[in-house]
């Protein structure tokens, strides 16, 4: 049996609108909203505000402990997944 500890998917539109879902680190799949909202007024976003939409993302969620992860890293996992997939569209 394979479980994610963290799940993520990060969409930026042509216009900046960006979304993030996330799963595994709340009770249902979830969306990033405040981070969602910031980084969709970045036209380019500065290595600030990549550290900052992290940083959103990671307060938004709400894991658990269990026997995969802890809370913590779950917390801190999503910040850092976010933030990488986010990059890739910036890249593209």
């Amino acid at each position: 049996m394979v479980i994610s500890t963290v799940c993520a998917v990060v969409m930026r539109g042509r216009y900046g609108t960006t979304r993030v879902a996330l799963g595994t680190v709340a009770p249902t799949p979830m969306r990033a909203r405040a981070a969602e909202q910031m980084i969709s007024a970045e036209k380019t976003p500065s290595p600030a505000a990549l550290a900052e939409f992290a940083r959103l993302v990671s307060e938004e969620v709400q894991p658990i402990t269990d026997h995969r992860s802890t809370a913590s890293y779950r917390r801190h996992a999503s910040g850092v997944l976010a933030r990488r997939l986010l990059e890739r569209c910036l890249a593209a």
